[in-house]
């Protein structure tokens, strides 16, 4: 027999674990808690989970040919053209001596548009 939705969130599950329960997606458990206000557990932004996340990806780049092979992908994506215009503007700043400003108001909520114009730069 399977589980309702509400046996699920009472016994603590995540929407993602309750919909594999039941053999449904993820999706049609976030609509049926926001339409019934049901709270399931909390996945990805648990901390239990972030924590385990952390450790995995730790031991993961313990791993000397992982690191390695880690930073040589890293080192593509970031001489691809296509990555490197999305963050000219980051250059541009740190050329003029604003970065520092540009990160503070991006701590603050401000958009990329709204940083840059109260900085007076161009997007």
């Amino acid at each position: 027999m399977t589980m309702t939705w509400e046996e699920c969130a009472a016994a603590g599950m995540s929407q993602a674990e309750a919909a594999r329960a039941r053999g449904r997606s993820r999706c049609s458990a976030s609509l049926y808690a926001k339409r019934t206000g049901l709270a399931f557990r909390e996945g990805r932004k648990d901390k239990a989970h972030a924590e385990r996340s952390r450790q995995r990806m730790r031991g993961l780049h313990a791993d000397p040919d992982f690191a390695k092979a880690h930073a040589e992908r890293m080192r593509a994506l970031h001489a691809d053209p296509a990555v490197d215009m999305r963050h000219k503007h980051i250059r541009a700043l740190d050329a003029a001596g604003l970065l520092d400003e540009y990160r503070t108001l991006m701590k603050e909520r401000y958009t990329k548009a709204e940083a840059l114009a109260a900085l007076g730069v161009s997007a």
